[in-house]
C-alpha cells in the first residue's frame, strides 16, 4: 500500500469526542478497555487490525476505528484491499468512497450492483493509461464505457483511422475520449447508412474526412438514392453539374 491514513483530521477529533467522550476520562479507563474489547469480538475484528493505525492511542479513537472499518469490511474484496491506497486518501470518508468506486471497478461485480466499469474492452485501454487520482480513473472508465455502448465491428474497423483519434494511448484525456464517443456515434449511423449505392460513392472519402462530414454525405446520397431508378441514372448522365463540389456538399444537393 502506498498511500494510507495517517492521522485524524480536526472534524473526526470532534466526532470522536462528542461520541466518545466519556471513553476518555480517566477513571473510565477499566470500563473502557472491557467495552472495547467487546466491540472488537462482537464486529469480529482483533488488535491487529488496530494496530495499522498507530496514531490511534486511546480506547475512544480506537473504538471509534472501529466503526469505520464496519464500514470498509461492507466493500472490500481481494481485488478492493489490492488496490486501495493506490492514490492518497486524505480521511477515513475519502477511503470509504474510494472503496465503494474500486467495488464498481470489479469484472465480478456483485449481483444487482449494476457495475458497468470493468469489460475486456475497457481494461485493455485503462492498463495503458495512468491517473492523478481514483476519482480521474473513475471518470475515465465511465467514458470508456460509453465508447463500449457504441461499439461494433464496423465501428472498430474504422474508428481509428480517423485522424485525430490517432493518439497515444498512454496520453488520452477525457475530453480525447469525450471525442471519441462522439466519432463512435456518428458511425453508429453511417454503418445504418452503407448500401452499395451510397458506399460506392462515399468510399473516396472515407478517413479522409471528419466523421460528422461523412454521415452528412451518406444522409444526403441516402435521398439521392430515395429518387434513383434505372431511368434516372442513365439520363442523369445528360446533365452537367452546374456547382463544383465543396465542403457545402453543393453538387450532393444538385
Amino acid at each position: 500500500m502506498k498511500y494510507k491514513i495517517e492521522g485524524f483530521t480536526v472534524e473526526e477529533k470532534q466526532d470522536i469526542f462528542e461520541r466518545y467522550g466519556e471513553w476518555m476520562k480517566p477513571e473510565n479507563i477499566v470500563w473502557a478497555e472491557k467495552e472495547y474489547n467487546m466491540a472488537l469480538s462482537i464486529n469480529g475484528f482483533i488488535e491487529e487490525d488496530i494496530k495499522f493505525y498507530v496514531f490511534a492511542k486511546t480506547y475512544a479513537e480506537k473504538v471509534w476505528i472501529l466503526g469505520e472499518l464496519k464500514k470498509f469490511k461492507k466493500h472490500s474484496s481481494p481485488y478492493i484491499d489490492s488496490r486501495i491506497g493506490e492514490y492518497p486518501i486524505k480521511d477515513f470518508n475519502d477511503e470509504l468512497k474510494q472503496r465503494i468506486m474500486l467495488e464498481s471497478f470489479e469484472f465480478e461485480p456483485k449481483p444487482g450492483s449494476g457495475c458497468y466499469m470493468s469489460s475486456k474492452f475497457i481494461e485493455e485501454r485503462i492498463c495503458k493509461m495512468s491517473f492523478n487520482s481514483l476519482q480521474q480513473e473513475y471518470d475515465t472508465r465511465e467514458k470508456l464505457a460509453d465508447c463500449e455502448l457504441h461499439s461494433t465491428p464496423y465501428i472498430e474497423s474504422r474508428i481509428w483511422d480517423l485522424t485525430s483519434t490517432k493518439f497515444i494511448l498512454k496520453n488520452e484525456t477525457i475530453p480525447m475520449i469525450q471525442d471519441e464517443i462522439k466519432k463512435r456515434i456518428d458511425l453508429k449511423y453511417c454503418e445504418e447508412l452503407n448500401s452499395p449505392f451510397i458506399l460506392k460513392r462515399i468510399k473516396p472519402y472515407m478517413g479522409k474526412i471528419r466523421s460528422d462530414t461523412e454521415l452528412h454525405k451518406r444522409q444526403i446520397l441516402r435521398e439521392v438514392e430515395r429518387h434513383s431508378n434505372d431511368y434516372v441514372i442513365e439520363r442523369i448522365k445528360e446533365f452537367q453539374p452546374l456547382t463544383f463540389k465543396t465542403e457545402f456538399h453543393e453538387d450532393l444537393y444538385e
